[in-house]
């Protein structure tokens, strides 16, 4: 049957490419969809909607099953489902899973396996293998990694919020939950985020940690396989000037230790990630997405620190017009003011920083490929993985170094 007055020319392509759209003249495809990078085994239910020339959807996978999807210039890998909600310039590589009304925004990257239930809400966000979402959560600006497989995995509890903007109104603010050169290789023990809390970014969380229900995090969890609960019973209140800061060493150290894990992870994009999707164009699609992806970080995180230097320059000249500032407080100030432009440079070079190629080559050479991407990284060798995460965090060391080097004069928070 011809239905060429009734769908629109891509529709009809990828009717007659054996794509099931089930009731297709309530489906959607743009003018600008590369139907060749849309599996025929694709399932795509009523009322969606999908555009963007560099949409790509792999096998097997399910759009629009409990409620429509509107896809934009997303890399979808094989196996997926997407039940229902709103996504943009994301790459969801295999098996990753979304229950009704997500709203995923670019810059965000779900690895394999991992998987949020309804009504979550991500941007710029890099979940890991296996790292789990409930529902009615706001998880943006953070990566998060952690645990071995899908019955022990990370978890972020219902109605969780990650607080990225701050009374100074600047978004400084992404939180690493566990990190890149260890979460990489499924050995470490997973992070649990318990329901109705909160992160108040930019923090850092180590891996085994436990964050009982209820509880909004504001201070780096650093040591491992570590429980937090209780109360919170001393409220006060205290003037507030939103133009003046603290100390800023805690989210400066934060802010460059969280980039310096994005710039790892897109090394492993350029690099490893190869090894794994040259033989299958929906993963490779997913790779140059992930890539994409992590520009955007970058780029946002670069010019929220930018921000933070301007703001930054306004505290110290009223905290020094004033003389009400805490020397510590007014040293990391001054400090980040004077080597920004210098940090700056090298992070704007992220693309040179490319870790201990040695081991990097070593790396290369020693990943023996028989399976998937999972189990493959599962049955890497002690010394393999060793090689790896050593060469991931040269990567984020070089990063963090650039505050390190110059605060001797600066007291810890």
């Amino acid at each position: 049957m011809n239905n060429t007055n009734t769908y629109s020319n891509n529709t009809q392509k990828l009717i007659d490419q054996g794509v099931q759209i089930l009731l297709p003249a309530t489906v959607f495809i743009a003018d600008n969809i590369d139907t060749s990078k849309i599996s025929s085994s694709v399932v795509i239910h009523p009322g969606c909607r999908i555009s963007g020339q560099n949409t790509s959807i792999g096998s097997g996978t399910i759009i629009g099953e409990e409620a429509p999807v509107t896809i934009d210039n997303c890399q979808i890998a094989n196996n997926c489902k997407l039940k229902g909600g709103y996504f943009k310039e994301a790459v969801l590589w295999n098996d990753v899973e979304f229950g009704s009304a997500a709203h995923i925004r670019p810059g965000t990257i779900l690895e394999e396996k991992s998987s949020c239930a309804h009504s979550v809400g991500l941007k710029q966000t890099i979940l890991m293998p296996y790292v789990t979402t409930g529902s009615l959560i706001n998880f943006c600006d953070c990566l998060m990694s952690g645990g071995t497989g899908k019955d022990n995995h990370s978890e972020v509890g219902s109605s969780y919020v990650h607080f990225n903007f701050t009374p100074q109104q600047d978004k400084a603010t992404a939180s690493l939950i566990g990190d890149v050169p260890k979460g990489i290789w499924l050995d470490s023990p997973p992070v649990f985020l318990g329901g109705q809390g909160g992160l108040i970014g930019p923090v850092v969380i180590e891996y085994g940690s436990v964050v009982a229900a209820g509880i909004t995090t504001r201070k780096n969890i650093t040591t491992p396989n570590t429980i937090i609960y209780g109360t919170e019973t001393n409220i006060t209140n205290a003037k507030f000037d939103p133009r003046v800061y603290k100390s800023i060493n805690k989210k400066i150290e934060n802010c460059l230790l969280y980039l310096g894990n994005i710039f790892a992870l897109y090394q492993w994009n350029l690099n490893i990630r190869p090894l794994f999707t040259k033989d299958d164009i929906y993963l490779e699609s997913c790779r140059i997405g992930a890539v994409r992806c992590l520009e955007i970080i970058i780029q946002e995180r670069i010019k929220r620190l930018n921000d933070l230097y301007n703001k930054v320059q306004q505290s110290v000249n009223i905290l020094t017009k004033n003389n009400t500032a805490i020397a510590t407080a007014l040293n990391s100030q001054k400090h980040f003011i004077n080597c920004w432009p210098s940090i700056k440079q090298e992070l704007d070079n992220y693309k040179d920083n490319k870790g201990n190629i040695k081991q990097r080559t070593l790396l290369i050479e020693s990943i023996n490929i028989k399976s998937d991407y999972l189990t493959t990284l599962h049955n890497c060798s002690t010394q393999t993985k060793e090689v790896g995460k050593n060469w991931l965090q040269s990567i984020a060391n070089k990063t963090v170094a650039l505050w390190n080097i110059n605060k001797e004069h600066i007291n810890n928070e």
